[in-house]
């Protein structure tokens, strides 16, 4: 067996390994020469790597060796070499200096000597010592998967010496520190040389201090992770949960993908030797991206809102246009809710943030004793053949905006992602609309007034109320006024005289109209008033109208007249004559007078009397004016006086 020194794997080519024993050409000679030139199979053409003299036996370095081509990592390589013996005919080959040693080989060939007692086998194990000619290599998983299916991995690597790579890294912007960035190839650092020649640290040039790596050091293999740095740590010194909830804070406030100047690092990783003279080194660039994340309520263009809307507004008005925006890109679209006692008043567009004035009941029928009403509907809840079936329900009417009410709605507008959300104030100022009529304190009032008053003492007024403080009132007489004899105060319903109230009678002098007691005690003659008229001027009925322009009230004032005895009675006729029999007996009846007066009620009862003329002979009837013989009378004789004039007193 033939054992030769190790050969260093940098040696240059023609380098002596080992020689076997210097053979004379007298006598039998030996040819040398590789069992298996390809190493049996386990390397790539190994041949190339060693030669053998033929005829020496000198084992020589025949290229650069590199001791991370072979399969054996320790550098252990075993070659089997052949020595046969030649014929003593193989003097005769010429052999120079020059020649190949497979020139030789194929010169000799003919005189080697094939019996098997000619020929032996022995093994030379020759060891590689490690030189440090690599510098740390990044890959990635794809090349350490090629590389574990390759027979040797230095054939799978990148034939460039430039060892530097460039990766791709991702952080969400909510992750806490410690956590580590993604992506989708891992990183791994590799060094082919062995012992202290791949040993290294890994260095992070990290400007923003956010990040940190792992592992700091690797012998030979490793993958690395780059992860966020635990600023917080030294300062935190424990606290639990509310330290925890600092930390979390302290890095959202570093991480934070809406900065558009922070959505983006790049940090350098440096993997470099620490137990050899050259020192190598790689370099990777990373570059890392932030990711962005729901971490971002909504926000609203202004702390609050205010909003004026008149309470006769219709469904469907706008009244305010609220929007809200979200710093997170994840989160483009927002939904908009209203909240608050009286929300129901208004609706929004869950989409757009317009908030319109919702469907209501009628407010003209709505009190607001009675805030909500509701009205029957019919759902369809099935069908049995050509018969559909409905179900009765109840739909609630809502109520509408009242200023009477309700002045001010104090709400809350909410802007939500489907995580976070936002709420701002939002305050809707009621004005006030002409939506009510107005309404008299006594729809009816009863007035009394003495026929010929000049003025109303004490003054009437009729005053009417609206719950709109932006309506005017005005009143008005529309009906009853007979011969206008009322006025009405426009601004302040002040009921007022134009002139003083005579209740007109007929002259009765003329046509000698005799009254009954009857009509006597009523006040009215044949040819007087008419009933109808004579109504019209004992009671009046005034229909006053209050009216805020738009809506309409009517109230009543009733009017009685009293009647004042300003007028004195009227015989009907101017005179009365009678011829009587001087034989007439007392207490025949003569005559009987009328007398009307145009007053009403105990103004309007006759008294009658004779106030001279009758001498005696001739009474009257105070209560029916009937003039008669008197018991006391003397007898008539004409022949002495054949008339009497006598003055008759109503």
């Amino acid at each position: 067996i033939v054992s030769l020194a190790s050969v260093n794997s940098n040696r240059s080519a023609t380098t002596g390994a080992s020689s076997g024993p210097q053979q004379s050409y007298a006598g039998r000679q030996i040819v040398y020469d590789f069992v298996d030139p390809t190493m049996g199979g386990r390397s790539s053409s190994r041949q190339d790597d060693f030669k053998l003299h033929p005829l020496t036996g000198q084992l020589q370095v025949a290229n650069r060796l590199d001791r991370e081509a072979y399969l054996d990592r320790a550098g252990v390589l075993s070659l089997q070499v052949r020595a046969r013996e030649l014929t003593v005919d193989a003097g005769t080959v010429a052999v120079g200096p020059d020649d190949l040693y497979e020139s030789i080989l194929n010169k000799l060939a003919p005189f080697i000597d094939q019996s098997d007692n000619s020929t032996t086998i022995s093994e030379i194990t020759v060891i590689l010592m490690d030189v440090n000619d690599n510098s740390p290599r990044w890959l990635n998983a794809t090349e350490i998967e090629q590389m574990s299916r390759a027979p040797v991995w230095h054939q799978r690597l990148p034939s460039d010496r430039d060892t530097g790579r460039n990766y791709q890294l991702q952080v969400r912007e909510n992750s806490l520190p410690g956590s580590p960035l993604t992506n989708k190839n891992e990183m791994f650092v590799y060094d082919l040389d062995s012992g202290d020649n791949a040993e290294f640290e890994i260095r992070l040039e990290d400007p923003f201090n956010l990040f940190d790596v792992e592992p700091k050091r690797v012998s030979g293999f490793s993958s690395v992770t780059l992860k966020l740095a635990n600023t917080a740590q030294g300062s935190m010194g424990g606290g639990g949960h509310h330290a925890k909830t600092r930390q979390q804070q302290q890095l959202q406030q570093v991480l934070d993908y809406e900065n558009v100047n922070e959505r983006k690092y790049i940090v350098q990783l440096y993997a470099q030797e620490i137990r050899t003279n050259e020192r190598l080194k790689s370099k990777a660039q990373i570059q890392i991206n932030v990711i962005d994340v729901n971490d971002n309520a909504p926000e609203f263009k202004e702390a609050a809102y205010v909003a004026n809307i008149r309470e006769d507004a219709r469904p469907g008005k706008m009244v305010k246009l609220v929007q809200a925006t979200d710093r997170d890109e994840v989160s483009k679209e927002l939904r908009y809710s209203l909240h608050g006692q009286s929300a129901y008043l208004f609706d929004v567009n869950a989409q757009t943030g317009l908030i319109t004035v919702a469907k209501c009941a009628d407010q003209h029928h709505q009190t607001p004793q009675q805030p909500q009403s509701a009205m029957a509907a019919r759902r369809f809840v099935g069908q049995t053949g050509n018969q559909h079936h409905y179900q009765q329900q109840q739909q609630q009417i809502r109520p509408c905006i009242d200023f009477e009410t309700q002045r001010m709605h104090h709400l809350m507008v909410e802007a939500s992602d489907g995580e976070l959300s936002s709420k701002v104030p939002f305050v809707v100022y009621v004005e006030d609309a002409s939506d009510n009529a107005p309404t008299f304190a006594l729809p009816i009032v009863d007035v009394v007034i003495e026929e010929g008053a000049q003025r109303l003492e004490p003054p009437i007024r009729i005053e009417a109320t609206d719950v709109d403080q932006t309506s005017t009132l005005s009143y008005s007489i529309v009906e009853g006024n007979f011969e206008g004899f009322f006025a009405i105060n426009n601004a302040t319903g002040e009921l007022q005289l134009t002139r003083a109230i005579r209740i007109p009678h007929d002259d009765l002098s003329a046509g000698g109209l005799e009254t009954s007691s009857s009509s006597i005690e009523s006040g009215a003659a044949g040819g007087g008033l008419s009933a109808r008229r004579q109504q019209q001027f004992n009671k009046m009925t005034l229909i006053v109208q209050a009216s805020d322009g738009e809506h309409k009230t009517n109230g009543t004032i009733r009017i009685d007249i009293l009647d004042a005895n300003d007028n004195a009675p009227e015989f009907s006729r101017p005179a009365y004559e009678k011829e009587i029999s001087e034989l007439a007996a007392p207490g025949q009846s003569v005559l009987t007078v009328r007398a009307f007066d145009v007053d009403r009620g105990n103004n309007a009862r006759v008294s009658y009397r004779l106030e001279r003329g009758s001498h005696g002979q001739f009474d009257i009837n105070e209560l029916s004016g009937e003039i008669s013989i008197s018991q006391s009378a003397r007898p008539f004789d004409a022949s002495k006086r054949d008339n009497y004039t006598m003055e008759l007193v109503a």
